[in-house]
């Protein structure tokens, strides 16, 4: 994950799963794949501005995810990954 610049974290069937804790503390920019997501602490974290988020919808297209994140402006990264790397540390256990 360290060498990744996206990581992929769709949704799952449960809320207690560490896959978003471990692609933030790796410094990967997450990639979520919801309609409707709960985030933790998502009242005191805005998580649009170290995430990717895309609705179920454009992800079940063909190519279309890819497409975007190879499209994805080098400068909104870093400022993604810098807010990454700032909030980091609240996931770390």
């Amino acid at each position: 994950m360290r060498s990744s610049k996206f990581c992929l974290n769709p949704a799952g069937d449960t809320p207690s799963s560490c896959r978003l804790f471990d692609v933030i503390v790796s410094h990967c920019v997450p990639v979520i794949v919801s309609d409707k997501i709960e985030l933790p602490y998502e009242d005191e974290i805005n998580y649009k501005e170290f995430s990717v988020f895309f609705p179920i919808k454009q992800a079940l297209v063909p190519g279309y995810m890819v497409t975007k994140l190879w499209e994805f402006p080098k400068e909104r990264w870093l400022d993604i990954w810098r807010w990454l790397k700032n909030v980091s540390h609240h996931f770390e256990f």
